[in-house]
């Protein structure tokens, strides 16, 4: 994760079937919960303002670095909302909207 923060681990879900690239990610609503509880939620500008925004960064600052993007990586902009405490035991889901959600159970 780009600044090693979130301890260094992200759950991926499968691909969103929903035309991303046509909604206004900066608005889009996000929401994180730990066994059905609410932590956090936001939008898309949480992120620099627009996750494109974010994107956009860091792929030039790979670039100016000889570094690049490669195809089949995955790139993660940022958090929305506040970053939440977690713990062991817990289930934890971010759900997405009409992209979808991800769920991981916490194990010690």
């Amino acid at each position: 994760i780009a600044d090693g923060a979130c301890a260094h681990f992200m759950a991926v879900g499968p691909p969103t079937e929903a035309d991303w690239r046509s909604l206004d990610l900066a608005r889009h609503a996000t929401s994180l919960s730990a066994d059905g509880v609410r932590l956090t939620s936001g939008t898309g500008a949480d992120v620099l303002g627009d996750p494109r925004d974010a994107l956009t960064w860091i792929a030039n600052n790979h670039a100016n670095a000889g570094v690049g993007l490669l195809a089949g990586q995955f790139i993660t902009t940022g958090v929305t909302g506040q970053p939440s405490p977690v713990k062991a035991g817990q289930r934890v889901t971010a759900e997405l909207g009409i992209l979808g959600q991800v769920s991981v159970t916490l194990i010690e």
